[in-house]
Formats: C-alpha cells, sequence, structure tokens
C-alpha cells in the first residue's frame, strides 16, 4: 500500500515556497490568437479566481525561473497528470462524475493508485497525482517519464500521449469550456498526497533502485575490462541528465565570467552547444524556442539567432533522429544527434581549471583527482570522530556489546581502535 500525505495547502497540489513564476493562458478578444501573462507564486490565488467564469483559460503545470514557459526555466512542479478525452472513447455517454467514479472503480479492481484529484475539463477528464512535497525541475525528465506512463495505462479511457510535457497547460477549475459551454470542477478530491519517488517506484516500469543496481553492474563490468579502466567521476550521467548538467554549467560560467551576457565572438559557439544539448531534451519544434530562451537571458537577441547556421544543423540532426536515421561509429549504430566529450566542451568553451570548482560536469582529470581527494578527506575525518565517540564510550565504562553493536563493528575492531588513539595521545 503506498502511503499518502495530507495536502494542506490547495485542493489540487502543493504550492512551491519560492516566488516563481506561472502563467495563465486565454484566448485574446479577437479569438483568433492568444494571449500568455506570467505572475509570481505570490499572486496564485488571486490570479487564478479572477479567471472565474472566463471561457478557455488555462494555467501552467510547472513554475518556472524566468516569466516564459520554457523546459530550460522549469523551476519546480508539484504533480503528475493525465489528460483523459473520455469523449473519444466507448464512455462517452457518461456524465463527468459518472466517468470519474468508473476510472476509480478501475483502479479499485486493479490495485492501482488512485489520482488526489479528477477534474472535469468540460469535455474530459483530468487525473492529477500530487506530490507531498514541490520537486525541483531538474527532475523534469522524470515526471514526463511518469505522466507518460499513466497516460499509457489510462489509454482506454483516451488518455493523451502528448499532454506529458513539463511544459502544458490545463483547463483552470472555475472555468468555462468554450466548446461545449461547460464548467471546469474538481469532481473527485482525495485530499492526500504520494511520495515522489514512491510514486514513481510503483508506475514506472523500473523502480530507483532497480536503476541504480543497473548503474553498479555497469561500472563494475568498466572497472573489470582488461586494459581500458576509464577513470571514475563523482557523478553519473544519462544523456539527459548529462545535458542538463551542460546547460547549468554554460550558465555558471557565463555569470563568472561576464555577469550572464556572452559578448559578441562567442555567441556562435555557446548557441550552437546549447542547441545541441537541448535536442537530447526538447522535441525538434521546441528547440529553437528553448534555445532562443536560454540565448535572450545571456543578452543575444532573438534576430541574431534566426541568422545563426549552427542552431539550424542542431535542429537538423535531432529531425533526422526523430525519423529513425543512425550513424555507424566504431561499429555501432548510433543516435545522430550531436554529442561531445566534456575534454571538447573544455577546449570550445575555454575553460580554465579555477573556473571548474564551481562546476557540475565540465571538468577535467585534475579537477576529479582534487574532489576525490577532498572526499577521501572528509571521509577519513569522519572515521576518525567514529573511532574516538566509540573509544570514549569504553572508556566511560559502557558496555562494549553495546558499543559494538551501536557502531556496527565487533569487539576486535574496538580494541583495536583503542589501543590506536591511546598511541597517538
Amino acid at each position: 500500500m503506498l502511503a499518502t500525505y495530507p495536502l494542506t495547502e490547495n485542493k489540487i497540489r502543493h504550492l512551491p515556497n519560492s516566488d516563481f513564476y506561472f502563467t495563465i493562458s486565454k484566448q485574446d478578444d479577437s479569438g483568433s490568437g492568444w494571449t500568455e501573462t506570467a505572475h509570481r507564486r505570490r499572486h496564485w490565488l488571486p490570479a487564478t479566481r479572477n479567471e472565474t467564469g472566463n471561457h478557455d483559460t488555462y494555467v501552467s503545470q510547472a513554475f518556472f525561473r524566468r516569466p516564459r514557459r520554457r523546459k530550460v526555466s522549469v523551476a519546480a512542479i508539484s504533480h503528475s497528470w493525465v489528460d483523459l478525452d473520455i469523449y473519444r472513447t466507448e464512455y462517452a455517454g457518461l456524465r463527468a462524475d459518472q466517468a470519474a467514479q468508473t476510472i476509480l472503480h478501475r483502479i479499485r479492481d486493479d490495485c492501482g493508485i488512485p489520482p488526489t484529484s479528477i477534474i472535469s475539463s468540460g469535455r474530459g477528464l483530468y487525473g492529477v497525482w500530487a506530490f507531498h512535497r514541490v520537486i525541483p525541475g531538474a527532475a523534469a525528465a522524470k515526471i514526463e517519464a511518469l505522466n507518460r506512463e499513466l497516460a499509457r495505462k489510462f489509454s482506454c479511457f483516451g488518455a493523451d500521449q502528448r499532454a506529458v510535457d513539463v511544459t502544458r497547460v490545463l483547463r483552470i477549475p472555475g472555468t468555462v469550456n468554450g466548446k461545449s459551454n461547460a464548467k471546469v470542477d474538481i469532481i473527485f478530491d482525495s485530499g492526500s498526497a504520494y511520495g515522489f519517488n514512491e510514486l514513481a517506484d510503483e508506475v514506472l516500469p523500473y523502480t530507483r533502485a532497480e536503476i541504480e543496481e543497473a548503474r553498479h553492474r555497469r561500472e563494475a563490468a568498466r572497472k573489470s575490462f582488461d586494459g581500458s579502466r576509464l577513470p571514475s567521476t563523482a557523478v553519473r550521467f544519462d544523456r539527459i541528465s548529462w545535458s542538463c548538467a551542460v546547460l547549468d554549467d554554460m550558465q555558471t560560467l557565463a555569470e563568472k565570467r561576464w555577469c550572464g551576457t556572452i559578448p559578441e565572438g562567442q555567441r556562435d559557439i555557446w548557441v550552437f552547444i546549447a542547441a545541441v544539448h537541448l535536442a537530447w531534451r526538447c522535441s525538434p519544434d521546441e528547440i529553437f524556442d528553448e534555445t532562443a530562451e536560454i540565448a535572450t537571458a545571456w543578452g543575444i537577441a532573438p534576430s541574431w539567432i534566426e541568422k545563426g547556421k549552427y542552431l539550424h544543423s542542431a535542429i537538423d540532426r535531432a529531425q533526422r533522429a526523430m525519423a529513425g536515421e543512425k550513424i555507424d561509429w566504431n561499429g555501432k549504430s548510433r543516435d545522430i544527434r550531436y554529442r561531445f566529450t566534456s575534454q571538447t566542451l573544455i577546449e570550445w568553451l575555454k575553460i580554465e581549471p579555477y573556473e571548474m570548482t564551481d562546476l557540475i560536469c565540465l571538468i577535467d582529470q585534475n579537477e576529479r583527482n582534487r574532489r576525490k581527494k577532498n572526499k577521501r578527506a572528509i571521509k577519513s575525518a569522519s572515521k576518525k570522530e567514529i573511532q574516538m565517540a566509540a573509544v570514549n564510550a569504553v572508556i566511560n565504562g559502557e558496555n562494549l556489546d553495546d558499543i559494538a553493536s551501536r557502531f556496527s563493528i565487533d569487539r576486535t575492531t574496538l580494541w583495536r581502535w583503542r589501543n590506536k588513539l591511546s598511541g597517538e595521545k
């Protein structure tokens, strides 16, 4: 049975403590286009309540660092969701509350996980699984995977497989669906939230522990490979988390070097590298807008970006990868999208050793060795503190078996520690 937690702040989800941005989207007065406005988190309640009764009004499901709804700006996410187009299925004739009860009965029969709330969207339903705390934007890829798997499980109810991205907008409860003239309303509310990792372990094909175990097996195989043991790094990345880490490191470098504004003469390579790594976490249609969002934060005008041939090269590769095109590399078939080693990126970005201290992944072997040495020093100091605490317990006359059990050691080790520390004194 999956543990649940009370939702105390909001019926649907928790809200972040930081004053991030969210967006509200609606049709403009002419009805021919859409307007999107950004609001601070502190204005959540008045901004959403102010839309009550309005037609076709949507709110972003994530919060953002900047006032634009872009993946690169995602700062916090509080829930997973599934968009159910009931009207496309055999359940089309049911009322919203009847369809919701049918879903809950099906979940109960299959021993599934009921949503925190079900919302009538006017024609279909939204299922919302709230997290017991707000999750950082760094977990966006995992949340999208969770949304995708939920959509697969609810496919018989018309789940929209496209409505899984973290920049998605959904209708605001209290507004009106212009197509059906029906009110968007919460029709089921459990008042409970789930632990994010526990929910992911329950829903996704592989649990977090299984993924970690597979990583350890790969690491063991890597180390045992004769004649080609690769240097171990402090952090292991998959392709998506590596791309996110590179973009974070580039932002850190831009802030340290130029207070965030990339000077002329550097822009081509910086925009190209950003686009290359966005291609691993965005669809081809999103790459330009996401790159433009980063470039704007770096002080680069959109008109300049449109002229950049390097950006279009990255987009072209992403489009060909989506079409299934592969390349042969060292006798293996690989994704055609660009990929570069950390050393190549260090050379292109001209990263100096003193700049690497604040970076995540764009570091050389010397920096890796320095971090390993510091880690060993900290571990050694921690071990010395444990030894002293155990020996002090012996000196204070505590039971030896109790001390050995508390510190997970045997009595022989305990006496060896005592003799060693006595000799040092």
